[in-house]
């Protein structure tokens, strides 16, 4: 119990710390007035309820280039009066940011854009040429604005290159088939659910579903369930929209989700749903 008391204290400290640089950051910008950010960043990190893991995919400086854009696009809401409305869109050659208010089952307009957006982008990128892409989406669990119905969904993208330049058709190790990103990035109980979808989709040559229990994979929350979904060969599709519509259809909301591309053809989706039951998932 002291170990576990002794970690939620560092962690705790280690959140504080990350909030504390994240507002020195935005203010150093000096486009929003030091009352705004103060607000927006304690709304973010203390009001919205996102997952603990989007605070350890980025880095205080991307937290707050987010946080900046989320100001910007609340302002533009605000003054047409029209929440629904809120996206924001920021793309370079190898990253992309897509903000967006959402809800489940039926969407915001901007969420309909904003998928859309996102959807053209990885299909781009991933019909290319022997370029990787990975996709990250991240839900509030609250509204963007205190009392508000919407919620905030970020999706991030990075687009990177496969060091196997040619890989066998039986071929099934994810040291071979994953970007060096996958490798440096996944916890190793992530790297296992990931080999066992590939060597199914490999062996029996079609699309593959696998749910497991929340508690497989370490971090704060230990219910719900995630789904994981692996397909072969795609010709570029990566089936964005068609996963999206299928989670509204069964008006489950996930809280967050990975898509994964690999060297072989292979495209896998981690869905994470928080408060599911196995039956709903399946």
């Amino acid at each position: 119990e002291s170990t576990t008391l002794t970690e939620m204290m560092f962690k705790h400290e280690s959140h504080e710390e990350i909030m504390s640089t994240v507002f020195e950051l935005v203010v150093k910008e000096g486009i929003f007035s030091y009352t705004t950010v103060f607000a927006e960043v304690q709304h973010f990190f203390k009001g919205l309820g996102l997952h603990a893991m989007y605070f350890e995919h980025f880095t205080p400086l991307q937290i707050a280039k987010h946080i900046h854009c989320l100001i910007a696009a609340k302002r533009v809401a605000q003054a047409t009066d029209d929440c629904g409305r809120m996206d924001f869109v920021l793309t370079t050659e190898q990253h992309g940011f897509f903000l967006t208010t959402f809800d489940c089952p039926t969407p915001t307009e901007a969420q309909k854009r904003t998928e859309a957006k996102v959807a053209k982008h990885v299909d781009d990128i991933w019909s290319s040429g022997n370029h990787n892409v990975s996709l990250t989406f991240m839900a509030s669990e609250n509204g963007i604005f205190k009392g508000g119905r919407e919620r905030l969904g970020i999706f991030t993208t990075e687009k990177g290159n496969f060091d196997a330049a040619r890989v066998s058709e039986d071929e099934t190790s994810l040291e071979v088939l994953a970007s060096a990103r996958f490798l440096k990035e996944k916890t190793r109980i992530a790297k296992e659910q990931y080999q066992i979808v590939m060597e199914d989709v490999v062996a029996s040559r079609r699309a593959v579903v696998r749910v497991v229990a929340g508690s497989v994979y370490p971090g704060p929350h230990l219910g719900g369930h995630v789904l994981l979904f692996g397909t072969p060969e795609t010709s570029g599709r990566t089936y964005f929209v068609e996963v999206c519509q299928a989670m509204r259809f069964l008006s489950l909301s996930p809280r967050r989700f990975y898509l994964e591309t690999f060297a072989n053809g292979v495209i896998t989706y981690s869905i994470f749903f928080l408060y599911s039951k196995e039956d709903e998932v399946h």
